[in-house]
């Protein structure tokens, strides 16, 4: 009896160990103070190239999502991004944004009206 109380308790630590772990490595923002940024992922039209005029930080996922995304310190940024469309060999301008972007949040680069927009797709409680 004493041998399955504690198999089960060492089987619910490694699940609750493995659970962080996942966490830490696919969800960055919940550990740092970067926001993600979610540009030229499937169904996304632009790609961010610049933040504040400096190269884009970037990271992926390893287990949950293997797409690129772009980390950004929140606060108020000009963010340069340009029209990543892969059906047509169009040299596309960049585009500047003047963006707030708030601590928390998870945000993706959308197409409104033929202009690129920050939207923000949800907030970290």
């Amino acid at each position: 009896m004493k041998n399955i109380g504690r198999k089960l308790l060492y089987t619910l630590g490694s699940i609750v160990f493995l659970y962080f772990v996942v966490m830490l490595i696919e969800f960055p923002e919940l550990y740092t103070n970067n926001v993600v940024i979610e540009d030229y992922i499937i169904g996304s039209k632009y790609e961010l190239l610049l933040v504040d005029g400096e190269p884009v930080k970037r990271s992926r996922g390893y287990i949950y999502s293997k797409a690129p995304y772009a980390l950004v310190a929140p606060g108020k940024h000009v963010l340069t991004v340009k029209v990543c469309n892969f059906f047509d060999n169009k040299d596309y301008e960049p585009q500047q944004l003047q963006v707030n972007i708030e601590s928390g949040s998870r945000y993706r680069i959308v197409d409104r009206d033929g202009k690129p927009v920050l939207l923000q797709r949800r907030k970290r409680r």
